[in-house]
């Protein structure tokens, strides 16, 4: 990611919130109590991880860039650019999570396989994306109308189908029989979660 600022860290058009609240509904289910939740591009305030801090016991989160006012003992953000290594604990995570970033990643591969490593054996990788049939309405609320990021949307470097993703997450070492895909927001975009 070539940016500099991470997302939220600015005031956003109207619609940004309304989708980070749909992409946070579609994972909460997902968090168990006492876990350790690692997430990739958490977004400048660690919204999702500040949210979880009640019931988990870890919250782990990197973006671009973080807020550095104190967080709750659990919770550490840092600032870090998700193209390179991420010196990722093996065997640590019981979950990670990664909303609305792949799109944004020049070598995605790269980002996976190191989610693959950090799991613990059973854990869960969860991950939204756009679909490719979001592009054109996603330049149009953002470049027309301006009801979306435009820095977001100029920042995305590929959309996924359902059967990239897949192939990428097998890749890594997930097998295929672990990995489910759901569209949502009327096909617009994709929610995976692959387990370990």
């Amino acid at each position: 990611m070539k940016r500099a600022k991470s997302h939220f860290q600015e005031k956003e058009p109207v619609l940004e919130s309304l989708f980070q609240n749909i992409r946070f509904k579609k994972i909460e289910p997902f968090v168990k109590p006492k876990s350790k939740i690692l997430d990739l591009g958490c977004g400048y305030r660690g919204t999702f991880l500040k949210k979880s801090s009640s019931i988990i016991t870890e919250g782990i989160g990197y973006d671009i860039s973080v807020v550095k006012q104190e967080m709750a003992g659990n919770i550490k953000l840092f600032p870090k650019k998700l193209d390179g290594d991420l010196k990722l604990p093996p065997n640590h995570f019981d979950l990670v999570i990664s909303l609305a970033v792949i799109e944004h990643l020049e070598n995605p591969q790269s980002m996976i396989n190191q989610v693959y490593k950090t799991l613990k054996k059973g854990g869960l990788f969860i991950l939204t994306t756009p679909s490719p049939y979001a592009k054109p309405v996603l330049e149009f609320l953002a470049f027309k109308i301006h009801i979306v990021s435009e820095q977001e949307i100029r920042d995305h470097k590929a959309y996924h189908s359902e059967k990239d993703l897949v192939k990428m997450l097998n890749t890594s070492g997930f097998q295929k029989r672990n990995i489910k895909t759901k569209s949502f927001e009327l096909g617009f975009n994709i929610l995976v979660t692959s387990k370990k």
